[in-house]
């Protein structure tokens, strides 16, 4: 099977990522060629042992049907998928949907990229007419529109339209799904599983300290201004606890609410705003953490990465009890009610300073749930397969149906004929 696999593949993209490691697993039993479009000499790539097409332009790809099929990765990112989004317009496939939410590629695609924001007007109205107004109005604030229900109004539907089939990374998010289309459910990848080793933290032994961290994008959907209003409630959690973010702080009205919040409750000593930092510090502060805070409500990821790294890594991490999230046994992750943030989360602390909850079990069931459910044998079996069926057994069947039921109501005269059509329709001349 021939496949081209269409996917921003900059160092900084995690679907990049993601695409090294899934075209890796594929290539052992497929010929995989990566797509990747030129956005400049001066960016870095991920590397790989398979090919990868760089393209300027759509009008390029004149033989994409030398292909059996084309895969392409769609996320949230305007800047990342757009271009992508073009081709798969004009070449329907196999889309993997990365986020719950496409909303925000959606109206990039058309103000920036497409320079038609009518566009994304016509699509409020075509989709959620009675909430059109809402959906408007609450992108005037980052908090708000940080917390919008964007899971449900996320435009999936217009993105993920007359394609062949669709592969999501959680039973959450095909629930969230209504395409006309064939979907596949299979865990994300994580990649060099025999690599990965074991991320413990003694910092707890024999010392009072808790250290916390939040790694990403900082944004309302992290709630880390939670995280703060609980420690900054709280004092007597506060004092046992070093809280550090570590990720982009361009959002720079939540990150100023952040900074204000600290200030308030005079927590520069339990919690400190890293911005981005270089692979190096990144690790250093990850091996220094007893706790990852991964908190996302709503959930909008159709996968975490981010949760699949640190279960793979042994660490214990606290999660909203939502989405993606959910899925994850109760014994491999510390879960909060995302109705109640503030109130789980202090109790939660509050056990883990006890002794209550027993941080060394959480690590061990982590990471041996990570390493059966994150391999790359089952992501590659399921995928090829769910592929074969889409590309081959389906349009077969299809076709075949087809010519049962002409069988069925032809007459003898131009049956033959018929058949032979068909026929070349499924085998060629």
């Amino acid at each position: 099977m021939r496949i081209a696999w269409f996917t921003p593949f900059e160092k900084e993209s995690a679907i990049g990522k993601y695409s090294k490691h899934a075209c890796e697993a594929l290539s052992k039993v497929a010929d995989v060629e990566i797509f990747a479009y030129e956005t400049g000499p001066e960016v870095e790539m991920h590397e790989t042992s398979v090919i990868v097409n760089r393209y300027k332009a759509t009008y390029e790809l004149t033989y994409l049907d030398c292909y059996d099929v084309c895969v392409y990765n769609m996320g949230d990112n305007g800047n990342y998928h757009s271009v992508i989004y073009d081709v798969m317009l004009s070449n329907p496939g196999v889309v993997i949907a990365h986020d719950v939410c496409l909303h925000n590629f959606v109206k990039a695609y058309w103000y920036i990229h497409r320079n038609n924001p009518s566009e994304y007007d016509k699509l409020l109205e075509k989709y959620y007419p009675e909430k059109k107004d809402e959906i408007i109005a609450a992108q005037n604030s980052a908090v708000t529109w940080g917390n919008f229900d964007l899971a449900t109004y996320s435009l999936a539907e217009e993105v993920l339209s007359n394609q062949k089939g669709v592969i999501v990374h959680s039973e959450y998010h095909k629930s969230k799904l209504d395409v006309d289309a064939p979907i596949l459910v299979v865990p994300l990848i994580y990649g060099c599983q025999s690599k990965s080793k074991e991320n413990k933290s003694n910092s707890t032994e024999g010392n009072d300290i808790i250290r916390m961290i939040t790694v990403g994008y900082v944004n309302p959907n992290k709630h880390s201004d939670d995280v703060i209003e609980v420690l900054g409630k709280n004092p007597d959690i506060a004092k046992q606890v070093k809280y550090t973010i570590v990720g982009s702080i361009e959002n720079k009205r939540y990150v100023a609410l952040l900074r204000q919040r600290i200030a308030h409750y005079g927590l520069k000593d339990s919690v400190s705003i890293l911005g981005s930092v270089s692979d190096e510090i990144l690790k250093e502060e990850y091996d220094k953490a007893d706790i990852v805070t991964n908190l996302r409500y709503p959930a909008f990821e159709g996968g975490s990465a981010s949760l699949c790294e640190q279960l793979m890594s042994g660490k214990v991490t606290i999660v909203c009890d939502t989405g993606v999230y959910s899925e994850v046994p109760d014994e491999c992750v510390i879960k909060v009610n995302p109705m109640s943030i503030d109130i789980s989360l202090a109790n939660v602390y509050h056990d883990i300073l006890s002794g209550k909850i027993e941080l060394g079990s959480i690590r061990a069931k982590a990471r041996e749930y990570a390493l059966e459910h994150h391999t790359d044998s089952n992501y590659r079996q399921k995928v090829v397969s769910f592929l074969e069926q889409v590309c081959f057994e389906g349009p077969m069947r299809e076709l075949l149906t087809a010519l049962d039921e002409d069988v069925t109501c032809l007459s003898n005269s131009d049956l033959n004929q018929r058949l032979c059509n068909q026929i070349e329709l499924l085998f060629g001349k």
